[in-house]
């Protein structure tokens, strides 16, 4: 069964939430990938996430996202910033 983040989950979970760890992933087993680079429909999430908890605290996760300097971190950042996530 297929469950789709966006309608059957998020609105079930949204209320309960009050830290993140967000992340990416492709596919049923590929988690770990760069955050935009996955399934993840970021540009709904990021504006929904703004809309229903605006003062929730969240941290970007990245398989070995320390590497070089926390590069992989540093570009999730920018792209949950470019996508509007505040």
């Amino acid at each position: 069964m297929k469950i789709d983040f966006m309608s059957d989950y998020y609105p079930k979970v949204k209320k309960h939430v009050n830290y993140m760890h967000i992340v990416d992933a492709k596919g049923i087993d590929g988690e770990g990938v760069q955050i935009g680079a996955g399934d993840v429909p970021f540009d709904e999430l990021c504006k929904s996430l703004n809309l229903d908890i605006p003062e929730v605290a969240f941290v970007p996760e990245v398989w070995q996202g320390h590497k070089d300097s926390g590069s992989g971190f540093w570009n999730a950042l920018q792209y949950l910033h470019n996508t509007g996530l505040r």
